[in-house]
């Protein structure tokens, strides 16, 4: 629009000057033809300067009179635009009409910094502050140093050594950087109470070896061997008394005051030799038993054998087995370590064979069952009348055993107590026994005669059963017992049968029955083999 205007003006100015130039102008500068001659009045056409768009005029003159052009103005170029260069905040601009053409270019911007606002690269204008440094500390080698920029403030501190050790160089105390190399340990040698210390930087290394303690003696305290430092008191002499071979004697140290006693000498015995009665020494042997019906001659004490295996039950013993003992002759004692031995039991010695002799003695009162059982090579055996118990098959399988009295104080003779004792040749049963049981002495082939005391009351089956070489009897009654009422319990052959009477199948084909008659018992019916090997007697209750 600005432009617009200016061009407009410019017609209007060039329309005037033509007319102007049509009607005042003559030949030679006179008046046009009919027109008086003027004295001119000059008056100055100012020149008009040429703009940008805009043509311009030279300076001229005209009769301020008459009007007439006394010097023509000339025509002058429009000058053209003078451009300058757009800058950041404004675009391209004519340096003589401010015309504008185009855009601003824009900042470019360089970013602030430590020491300078956010900067345009172009025109150098700032915006915002500075950030400000950001300071490092000084260091031994380095002065105070912004981290951003690196800018520097002051100078570095400089190392503040530290003496070098045994252990390390020489070492800044700040930043920890060493120099040179580190000393050499000099060591001095470990102690009881010190491990091993450098004498240099009192370093240590190791333990310190502890005392070595000497313990404490009669007169002297706990003493350590190395470095002798001594702990507590010393103990003081603990004497004991003089013996017989010994003076009264410190049992710390082994100091010794006065003299030995001497020997007390007392005889030797059959079981100890020849002993000091201070101090039991002894000297030489023992004299050793002299042993007649297994009784020392000397001290009076009974033989027995050694190693027997014993139960203790409450206050009394049992023997119980064989143990370690291998003696053929088998001496039972009536104590055991200062207690009574009262029975043997059951299955003891069973099956011993190497037992030839036994002796019991008077404080055992019972014999268990089994207890010699399969005693194959017992042939005597001395039982004492105090003994009231003997079990069943006590003496069962002794097969060379010849005798057996039967103690006074048994009452029951137990089933099958000597049952197959085949060389067993005399029996004697006391006044006190009462019931004989089962098969009691069965296959005692070699017994040819026996007497049953008026004192027993039954018999069980079987008593006599394989008893080949019996010739002669005594019995207090025939059959079972007494009362027996049955007839097969009355019979003769009732204690020669091998098989229960109350049986239904047992064959009584040959047994041997006994009737009153007027002549005393007589035989009802007697097998042959009895007829020709027995003789019987009934002696009636």
């Amino acid at each position: 629009m600005k432009n617009l205007k200016k061009l407009s003006a410019a017609f209007a100015a060039l329309f005037l000057a033509v007319l102007l130039i049509a009607c005042g102008s003559g030949k030679n500068g006179e008046a046009p033809s009919g027109q008086a001659s003027c004295e001119h009045e000059a008056v100055i056409d100012a020149a008009v300067e040429a703009t940008c768009t805009k043509e311009g005029k030279t300076e001229g003159s005209h009769c301020q009179k008459c009007g007439e052009v006394l010097k023509a103005q000339a025509t002058v170029g429009a000058k053209g635009h003078t451009w300058q260069e757009a800058t950041c905040t404004e675009a391209m601009t004519c340096s003589e009409c401010g015309e504008t053409e185009g855009e601003a270019k824009g900042h470019e911007w360089f970013d602030a910094d430590c020491v300078d606002p956010k900067t345009c690269a172009v025109c150098f204008v700032t915006e915002g502050n500075a950030l400000g440094h950001q300071w490092q500390e000084a260091t031994c080698t380095k002065a105070k140093t912004c981290s951003v920029c690196e800018a520097t403030e002051g100078e570095a501190l400089g190392h503040t050594w530290q003496d070098a050790t045994c252990e390390n160089a020489q070492m800044c105390s700040v930043c920890k950087e060493t120099k040179g190399s580190p000393l050499v340990h000099k060591w001095k040698p470990a102690t009881c109470t010190e491990p091993k210390t450098c004498t240099v930087c009192l370093g240590t290394t190791g333990q310190a070896l502890g005392h070595q303690w000497q313990g404490a003696t009669c007169t002297e305290s706990k003493t350590c061997t190395v470095c002798k430092i001594i702990e507590g008191e010393a103990l003081g002499h603990v004497w004991q008394d003089a013996t017989c071979t010994e003076p009264k004697t410190c049992d710390g140290c082994g100091e010794t005051i006065g003299e030995a006693l001497g020997h007390q000498w007392q005889e030797a015995t059959c079981t100890e030799a020849k002993k000091c009665s201070n101090c039991s020494m002894t000297d030489g042997e023992a004299q050793g038993h002299n042993y007649k019906d297994y009784v020392c001659t000397v001290c009076d004490l009974p033989q027995v054998s050694q190693g027997l295996k014993y139960e203790l039950s409450g206050n009394q013993y049992t023997v119980v087995g064989i143990g370690s003992c291998t003696d053929r002759e088998i001496l039972l004692p009536d104590t055991y370590m200062g207690k009574a031995v009262t029975a043997i039991g059951s299955n003891a010695f069973k099956n011993q064979s190497n037992i030839q002799f036994v002796l019991i003695r008077e404080g055992i009162t019972s014999i268990g069952s089994s207890a010699f059982e399969g005693c194959s090579s017992l042939m005597s055996i001395t039982i004492p009348d105090n003994v009231i118990e003997i079990g069943e098959r006590a003496f069962m399988g002794c097969t060379n055993l010849e005798s057996f009295d039967i103690p006074e104080g048994i009452t029951k003779i137990a089933k099958y107590m000597l049952a197959d004792c085949f060389s067993l040749a005399d029996i004697v049963i006391p006044n006190k026994v009462m019931d004989i049981g089962k098969c009691a002495f069965k296959n005692c082939k070699a017994l040819t005669s026996i007497v049953v005391p008026n004192s027993v009351t039954s018999i069980s089956i079987g008593v006599f059963y394989g008893c080949t070489g019996l010739t002669e009897i005594t019995l207090p009654f025939v059959g079972s017992s007494a009362n027996a009422t049955e007839t097969r319990w009355g019979v003769f052959g009732y204690i020669f049968g091998d098989d229960d009477p109350d049986d239904d199948s047992m064959n009584y084909n040959g047994s041997i029955y006994m009737t009153s008659g007027t002549s005393g018992y007589t035989t009802q019916s007697l097998h042959p083999d009895y007829l020709n090997r027995y003789f019987f007697f009934a002696i009636p209750k």
